[in-house]
């Protein structure tokens, strides 16, 4: 779907946008909606659906958590005015067609503390101004908020998905770092016969950032009736967080899980019902 669309500013940008063939087949449908993180866990999020007799239906834009009336503002691309005109075409998708009953909502919440410069974050749509982190955090809330609402006012099912930890180095370099047999030779020769280079600390990781995100995406989750779902559960490790095990890298880069590491990080998620409410009570860990 492409089309002009006119903004607050005055001006006027030429958007495309791909949104699923949502044709009836007879199976109630699971929208997945987000950025690149949607996708990286959409090919397991899929298997889990037809395996339950469901469809799934895949909405994504890049780099734009799936936010209404809030958008990143990102140092490298100028106020992208394109989120906000996807993420309204898809909350309109899947608030008016009758199959899709459920909404997963996935994202790289924490992007703006990790990755922008000061000044930099989450911005009402029209006030593309510098914001601090605790504006940004308000803004995060609020956009999630009304995409929430406005889905279970539809009567959809809706789950958050609390992403993933972002690590602050190359995963697949390390990993092939260690493959050299004397590095290999030398950590067990430290560490015992146990070293592994698969499970990392948290000062390898962003988790203050991701924690303090995950606590904004668990408050709009229980004042708006929904769900979450902690992506990272199924990656820990005791207290550190697996990258790698059985032969297989977990994630892709610094910030997306792989195939093996989204089928990990997916176990146990309920594609059918909902969560055990004490569950959602209890806030991201």
């Amino acid at each position: 779907m492409g089309r002009t669309q006119p903004t607050k500013f005055g001006l006027k940008v030429d958007v495309r946008i791909t949104l699923p063939e949502t044709s009836p087949d007879g199976r109630p449908a699971v929208a997945l909606v987000g950025d690149s993180h949607a996708l990286a866990i959409a090919p397991t999020m899929r298997t889990l659906a037809n395996a339950a007799g469901m469809r799934l239906l895949t909405m994504s834009h890049a780099a734009c958590p799936p936010l209404i009336g809030v958008i990143p503002n990102a140092p490298g691309t100028d106020y992208d005015l394109t989120c906000s005109v996807f993420y309204d075409a898809a909350l309109k998708m899947a608030v008016n067609h009758p199959s899709i009953k459920t909404v997963v909502l996935a994202a790289h919440w924490a992007e703006p503390a990790i990755s922008f410069p000061e000044g930099y974050g989450f911005v009402p749509f029209d006030h593309p101004h510098p914001e601090s982190k605790a504006e940004s955090d308000a803004n995060l809330e609020q956009g999630l908020r009304s995409m929430v609402s406005e889905l279970k006012r539809a009567g959809k099912r809706v789950v958050l998905m609390q992403d993933v930890y972002t690590l602050k180095f190359d995963p697949q370099r390390r990993i092939r770092t260690y493959r050299i047999p004397l590095r290999s030779w030398f950590a067990e020769l430290l560490q015992g016969p146990q070293a592994s280079p698969g499970a990392v600390p948290e000062d390898e990781m962003y988790a203050k950032e991701n924690d303090d995100s995950a606590v904004v995406v668990a408050r709009v989750a229980h004042r708006e009736g929904a769900e979450t779902f902690d992506l990272r559960r199924g990656l820990r490790h005791g207290t550190k967080s697996m990258i790698y095990t059985g032969g297989h890298v977990l994630y892709n880069d610094v910030n997306h899980v792989s195939r093996r590491g989204a089928e990990l990080a997916l176990q146990g998620f309920p594609i059918l019902q909902p969560t055990d409410p004490s569950d959602e009570q209890k806030g991201p860990s």
